[in-house]
């Protein structure tokens, strides 16, 4: 939905090699570094590579019980 209404979306998952095609209009696969010029960050897989960076941003919604 946020796609379809103009928001660029920049996704970051370390388990798969590129986008299903229906997340390739207004998306972008990028790495976790690169996540940090997001206005807003998402978690929602506690993935290990994640867990392992400072997910310290501005504007954070935590949505799978991640605690530091």
């Amino acid at each position: 939905k946020l796609a379809e209404q103009g928001f660029n979306i920049l996704v970051v998952e370390p388990n798969i090699k590129e986008l299903p095609l229906d997340l390739i209009d207004n998306s972008a696969f990028i790495d976790i570094e690169e996540s940090r010029r997001a206005d807003v960050h998402v978690l929602l897989v506690r993935h290990k590579s994640f867990l392992e960076s400072s997910l310290d941003f501005p504007y954070f919604i935590n949505a799978c019980g991640y605690n530091k």
